[in-house]
């Protein structure tokens, strides 16, 4: 069996976000609905089906034990999308163990100003 600390490195972005979206809201009916207006451009909802089905495949998604077309992270797609977060925060910190609100919006700035200039 893969450990989880293996799927982590094996996640998508997409994969990481759909998984922050469950966390978030717990079992969603609407969730590819929902985040896919939360990427700019609009992230086509035929794409975030095709992860939601990976999800699955890998074994971090099922459906939802009462509500028919809702989905729930498993224990392993809990700690695998936990872990994965966790690494990004460190990563955008760079390693400094501190979350910095400033420097990650300083990030997405520095990107927008290169992609305009």
């Amino acid at each position: 069996m893969i450990s989880v600390a293996r799927n982590v490195g094996n996640a998508t972005l997409m994969e990481l976000c759909l998984g922050l979206a469950f966390l978030r809201g717990g079992p969603m009916l609407r969730a590819v609905t929902e985040i896919q207006g939360w990427f700019e451009p609009a992230m086509p909802a035929e794409d975030l089906e095709k992860v939601t089905i990976r999800m699955m495949e890998r074994g971090w998604l099922a459906p939802h034990p009462v509500t028919s077309g809702a989905f729930v992270l498993t224990d392993e797609g809990d700690e695998v999308i936990e872990l994965a977060f966790k690494g990004l925060v460190r990563f955008v910190d760079a390693g400094e163990g501190r979350w910095d609100m400033g420097r990650m919006f300083q990030i997405i700035k520095t990107s927008y100003d290169r992609r305009r200039n």
